[in-house]
């Protein structure tokens, strides 16, 4: 998966934070440029993600 630069959540000291990007990606909120199909596995956790917000 491909992400513009400005897409990734980041900490003050640079670190990329991963349980913000994990929930925006949850919820489709990343714009991204996949190289393959979405594994169906991943869709449905998506799709649970948005059925159920935190």
């Amino acid at each position: 998966m491909r992400i513009p630069r400005h897409g990734v959540h980041r900490t003050t000291s640079g670190k990329v934070q991963r349980r913000s990007m994990r929930a925006s990606f949850l919820q489709s909120r990343v714009e991204a440029v996949l190289h393959e199909e979405i594994d169906p596995a991943v869709q449905r956790l998506r799709a649970t993600a948005v059925a159920a917000p935190a």
